[in-house]
């Protein structure tokens, strides 16, 4: 993949997709999923990135059809190593990090549980960041 290529598929998971750690049989693993109802958009991640394309399942009346790109595993890590520097969004950027250099091959159920409790804690990081402020704001209003 060129740099040019690396940037847009980078861009298009900072932008719209969620960099994950999902479950599996033996407890989880590194995945990068992409949903949009841009089925050509998802087509050309797959071209560069690997992955497959699955249906959405919602199957609410008012809501367009749309599909998910999905990376899962080892491909994640390759492209993460490769790219992850070039996400902008914190909360992605810092556990892609943690990903590439915590999720090594053969990484035992041990060290993925410790690696996952400091994976989630990124985002409960910037939750409890958000309350805080939210309640804050409250009290400030109130005084």
């Amino acid at each position: 993949m060129h740099d040019r290529e690396l940037g847009w598929v980078m861009g298009v998971i900072d932008g719209e997709g969620s960099v994950l750690l999902g479950p599996t049989k033996s407890g989880r693993s590194p995945r990068l999923m992409v949903p949009s109802t841009d089925r050509a958009l998802l087509v050309r991640l797959k071209e560069l990135a690997g992955g497959y394309i699955c249906p959405r399942t919602d199957k609410r009346k008012h809501t367009d059809w749309a599909w998910t790109w999905v990376l899962s595993a080892n491909p994640t890590l390759d492209l993460l190593r490769v790219g992850w520097q070039l996400l902008r969004v914190p909360q992605k950027r810092n556990r892609a990090k943690l990903l590439v250099e915590s999720w090594k091959y053969g990484i035992t159920p041990a060290e993925k549980a410790a690696v996952a409790e400091r994976f989630f804690a990124i985002s409960d990081e910037k939750l409890s960041r958000k309350t805080t402020s939210k309640v804050q704001a409250k009290e400030a209003i109130a005084a």
